[in-house]
């Protein structure tokens, strides 16, 4: 729920798809706090995680057809500055739905 618009900014994308899309925004439990950081590439207010956080984002599944869909969950890792790409599947097969992590990560 940052204001500012960041390259690591924790989001997470699926492929086009007529499958299933994604609804709202992503929930964050607990919500993050808004911080000064003096960076010179940031200079500004962030929203630093300094706690386990849960992140939520809810899907509207549009058939009852089988399918899989890749995607994608992407974040910052600060002090170190990493940013991580973590790739993930939703397979829904015999009316059962799967969310999982690609093999590699």
């Amino acid at each position: 729920h940052a204001k500012k618009d960041f390259k690591g900014k924790f989001s997470m994308t699926i492929e086009d798809s007529s499958k299933l899309n994604m609804t709202d925004d992503i929930i964050e439990i607990p919500r993050s706090v808004e911080e000064m950081d003096t960076h010179p590439f940031v200079d500004g207010k962030v929203n630093w995680v300094r706690e386990n956080t849960l992140y939520k984002q809810n899907l509207n599944i549009l058939t009852k057809d089988d399918f899989e869909v890749t995607g994608f969950i992407r974040f910052t890792i600060e002090p170190r500055c990493t940013y991580e790409e973590i790739p993930f599947k939703v397979t829904q097969s015999s009316g059962v739905l799967q969310v999982t992590l690609v093999a590699g990560c």
